[in-house]
C-alpha cells in the first residue's frame, strides 16, 4: 500500500505537538490509521524495494506521512531500531521496533481516535499469550483440530495463511484481536505467511478451556455428548480405552500408533491423540488424553514415539470393558466377526461419508472396487495403508479431512 498522511484532523498529525511524542508511537499510529499493516508498512517504507529500510527510506516516509518529526529525530530513532548497527533496518528489527511502541494509545487519542480506533488499542493491549489463547478457543468451539484450523484461517486457500486471511477470519470469527500482533506473535514471515509448523506448536500449547470458560462456554460443554465431557477416569482407566479400541478394531500396537497418528508424521502429538480418540468415539477426558501423551514421554517438540506408545499401551487391557458393552472377541468357532468402528457395531456417520466419497471416485473413474483397490495402493505392497489412503485421497482432491481417513482406515483395517 501507499503511504498517505494520517487524516484524522488536518494538519493534526504535523501541528499537534508531535516533538512530544516519540517516532515511533506516530509512525505506528499513522499506519494504522491508514489501515496499514506492519508488514505492509515495511515493505512501503522501503521506498527503493531493497529489502531493508535505510535512514533515507525512513526521513521520506516519515515527511510522506507528515509526522512533523524533525531530521535529527528520525535518525537517533533509525539508529535505536538498527541494534546489529550495519547501516540498515531489517525485518526482525522493524517489528521488534514497532510492534507495540510506547506511546501509541496517547498519540491514538491525541488524534482523536478513541472511537474510530478502539478495537485496536484494545488489542494492542492484550497479553500475546492471551491472542494465541483467544484463537484456540475459537477452533474448539467450531470442533476444529489445529490442522482444520490452519485451513480455516486459510481464506483464499492457496495453503498459506497470510495477513489479510487472519484479518478476514479474525473479522468473520468476530474476534477482538489485532491480526497485526497475531501476525507479529505467530512470527509471520517476511515473505508474508505464518508457518504451518509454527502455528500448530502455538495452538496446541494454549489454553483454550481458560478462554472458553471465562466466556461461560463450561455448560453447554457439560451438555454435550462429547467425548471429553466425561469424568476424569485416571491414567490406567484411559489406556484401558485406547486398548479396548484398538482390539476391537483388530490392530496390532504398530498399527495402533499409526491410525492414532493423523497427520502421518511418524510420531504422536497431543493433537493427533485428541483428533483420533474423537474419531474413535472413545470415552475418555479431555484431561486424561494430556495424561496419556505426558506418560508416553514426549520430547521438547512435543512429540512421542513408538516406543513411548508400546511401553504405555502394553500394560492396558481393553478385555473387560469391551465384555462390559457386550462384546465378546474370543467367540466360538463360525461365529460373525464384529463390524469395526464402534462397540455398537455401527459404522459412526463420519465413517460412512467417507466410504460415499470414495466410492463417488471410483464410479467417476470408471474403476471396479477391486481396480480402486490396486489404485490406492500406492506402494503396491498389496495393502493400503493409511499412508497410500491419504496420497491417494490428496492426489484425487478428495473433500476428507485427515481425521475421515484415520477413521475409514481403521473401520476397513
Amino acid at each position: 500500500k501507499r503511504l498517505g498522511p494520517c487524516r484524522v484532523v488536518e494538519g493534526a498529525m504535523a501541528s499537534a505537538g508531535a516533538p512530544n511524542h516519540h517516532p515511533a508511537a506516530l509512525l505506528r499510529a499513522a499506519l494504522m490509521y491508514n489501515q496499514i499493516s506492519l508488514e505492509e508498512g515495511y515493505q512501503s517504507v522501503d521506498e527503493d524495494a531493497d529489502g531493508r529500510i535505510s535512514l533515507t527510506d525512513l526521513v521520506n516516509s516519515c515527511n510522506t506521512l507528515d509526522l512533523g518529526v524533525g531530521e535529527e529525530a528520525v535518525r537517533a530513532y533509525h539508529r535505536e531500531m538498527d541494534t546489529n548497527g550495519d547501516g540498515f533496518v531489517d525485518y526482525e528489527e522493524w517489528m521488534a521496533a514497532m510492534r507495540n511502541p510506547e506511546g501509541l494509545e496517547e498519540v491514538l487519542r491525541s488524534r482523536g481516535l478513541d472511537s474510530a480506533g478502539e478495537a485496536l488499542t484494545t488489542a494492542t493491549t492484550m497479553a500475546p499469550q492471551d491472542m494465541i489463547n483467544t484463537i484456540a478457543a475459537s477452533l474448539a468451539y467450531n470442533k476444529l483440530s489445529t490442522d482444520e484450523g490452519y485451513d480455516a484461517f486459510d481464506v483464499d486457500q492457496d495453503g498459506k495463511v497470510s495477513l489479510d486471511d487472519l484479518r478476514q477470519a479474525i473479522a468473520t470469527l468476530d474476534l477482538d484481536l489485532s491480526p497485526e500482533d497475531v501476525f507479529a506473535e505467530m512470527r509471520g514471515q517476511a515473505n508474508g505467511f505464518i508457518d504451518r509448523g509454527v502455528w500448530s506448536q502455538m495452538i496446541q500449547q494454549a489454553d483454550a478451556d481458560k478462554v472458553l470458560r471465562s466466556r461461560g462456554v463450561e455448560a453447554l460443554e457439560s451438555g454435550s455428548e462429547a467425548p471429553s465431557t466425561q469424568a476424569p477416569v485416571g491414567l490406567q482407566a484411559a489406556l484401558n480405552h485406547v486398548a479396548a479400541a484398538l482390539r476391537f478394531n483388530t490392530l496390532d500396537l504398530e498399527q495402533g500408533f499409526e491410525a492414532f497418528d493423523v497427520d502421518q508424521d511418524g510420531m504422536l502429538s497431543l493433537e493427533d491423540l485428541r483428533t483420533a480418540v474423537h474419531t474413535l468415539q472413545l470415552q475418555v477426558h479431555e484431561e486424561d488424553v494430556a495424561t496419556v501423551h505426558r506418560a508416553m514421554g514426549p520430547g521438547a517438540d512435543g512429540l512421542c514415539g513408538l516406543e513411548g506408545w508400546k511401553r504405555l499401551l502394553e500394560t492396558a487391557d481393553g478385555s473387560e470393558l469391551l465384555r462390559s458393552r457386550g462384546v465378546y472377541l474370543e467367540a466360538e468357532e463360525g461365529a460373525q466377526a464384529p463390524i469395526a468402528g464402534g462397540p455398537d457395531g455401527t459404522p459412526p456417520e463420519q465413517v460412512r461419508r467417507a466410504a460415499d466419497v470414495v466410492a463417488a471416485a471410483l464410479a467417476y473413474n470408471g474403476l471396479s472396487p477391486a481396480e480402486g483397490y490396486d489404485s490406492f495402493d500406492v506402494d503396491q505392497d498389496g495393502g493400503v495403508s493409511l499412508g497410500d489412503l491419504t496420497k491417494s485421497a490428496e492426489m484425487l482432491q478428495l473433500d476428507l479431512t485427515a481425521g475421515d481417513l484415520a477413521a475409514l482406515h481403521a473401520h476397513l483395517a
